[in-house]
């Protein structure tokens, strides 16, 4: 059973006017009482009011949110390792305190083109966390690293492999393209025993 908060809290005050009457020789006037009513209209007129509330404090906490993500996003692709790395804590930090940084900053992403994970260059998303090929069939993958320019470090997949900012890589090697997954060996069944 749910209760109508709005309507509870007009009866309770409809009550306590009435026993807070102060005319002389009011059989039911009880200053004290009013006063007991009075609080708890007061009470379910606040529960009334508590899903606008709670919206207001949710639109509150995305706008919040979304500074957050702004600046964990620009930390964690920023030239300088020191701020990239406290960019890491950071949101190490937040995910143990239930906030889906991760999540939020894979939208954020998605919605700019641009974040630690994704970057748009030359009309085409990369995304970093993915190998990609050159013209010449060589694996590039991104180091984790941003130049000052704020291009992603690519580093050829190969003992002592190249690296360069993603740019670079495009107009030297490029195109490039996603590779496929290494294939995966066949699986072999074992033969049924003699038995």
């Amino acid at each position: 059973m749910t209760i109508d908060h709005a309507k509870e809290a007009s009866r309770l005050l409809s009550q306590a006017s009435y026993r807070a009457s102060d005319q002389s020789g009011a059989r039911f006037a009880d200053p004290e009482t009013a006063a007991i009513l009075a609080s708890m209209a007061q009470a379910h007129a606040t529960l009334a009011h508590l899903p606008q509330q709670q919206v207001d404090a949710q639109e509150q906490l995305h706008r919040l949110l979304s500074v957050v993500v702004e600046h964990a996003v620009k930390l964690a692709t920023h030239w300088q390792p020191e701020l990239r790395q406290a960019s890491g804590e950071f949101m190490r930090d937040l995910d143990g305190a239930g906030v889906e940084i991760d999540r939020l900053v894979d939208e954020r992403s998605e919605r700019t083109g641009h974040g630690p994970r994704l970057c748009d260059m030359f009309g085409k998303r990369y995304d970093l966390m993915k190998q990609w090929l050159d013209r010449n069939g060589k694996r590039w993958e991104h180091t984790g690293g941003w130049s000052d320019v704020g291009g992603p470090i690519m580093r050829r997949d190969e003992p002592n492999g190249d690296a360069m900012v993603l740019s670079e890589l495009i107009r030297e090697y490029g195109p490039i393209n996603t590779a496929a997954a290494p294939p995966m060996a066949p699986v072999v069944e074992p033969e049924d025993p003699p038995f």
